[in-house]
Formats: C-alpha cells, structure tokens, sequence
C-alpha cells in the first residue's frame, strides 16, 4: 500500500501524512508533544 492510499483510507491529506511519518522517525512517536 502507497502513502497516497494510506492518506485516502484515513481521510487525510497527503502532507499530514508525510509530517507524520517524518515525526515519528524523528522522535520515535507521532503523539502531540505537551503543551509548554
């Protein structure tokens, strides 16, 4: 399966997708960071 499939599935934009994914390898989770 594609990012462009995967962002289709879960009704989000392909960029969104690209962010996460660029979260998640840089900080090892795509939770949202606490609020300072």
């Amino acid at each position: 399966m594609n990012r462009k499939e995967v962002a289709r599935i879960f009704g989000i934009s392909l960029p969104s997708l690209k962010r996460w994914l660029k979260r998640r390898r840089e900080v090892g989770d795509i939770a949202p960071s606490p609020i300072p």
